[in-house]
């Protein structure tokens, strides 16, 4: 298990890596097939994690925003996430992007939920976090 409790107070600080050994356990269906083990006990704890985070929907403020491992900007700059490198976030207080840069860098802590996301037999996500606050 990665280094912490899995608290709020004292959450896993888990890396992109370790997200990424989910690839190869999602059906194009979006059901599970036998996730690595770390990955099922983090389900349902408090994480950190670090990456670049942009608003999933254009606002000057949103409380809905995609971490990423890469920079992406939605279209021309960077490379675009895979559900293995990416999670939709939820944060408790919006953030505010207005008069920014609309990708920035940051670590979020919030509770990991791992629930697939699939359409027309593609994965289009699997990792949510919720009740996140950003740390900078």
């Amino acid at each position: 298990m990665p280094p912490g409790a899995g608290t709020e107070r004292q959450p896993f600080r888990i890396s992109w890596e370790l997200l990424g050994q989910a690839s190869g356990h999602v059906r194009g269906d979006g059901t599970l097939d036998a996730m690595p083990r770390t990955l099922e006990l983090l389900g349902g704890t408090w994480i950190e994690l670090s990456g670049y985070y942009a608003p999933a929907i254009i606002a000057p403020s949103t409380d809905e925003v995609v971490l990423m491992l890469n920079r992406w900007d939605g279209c021309c700059i960077g490379l675009p996430p895979t559900p293995y490198d990416s999670a939709l976030v939820k944060t408790r207080t919006p953030i505010d992007f207005s008069l920014q840069h609309q990708i920035r860098f940051g670590t979020l802590r919030g509770r990991l939920v791992l629930e697939p996301f699939a359409l027309g037999g593609l994965v289009l996500g699997l990792y949510r976090i919720e009740d996140a606050e950003l740390l900078r």
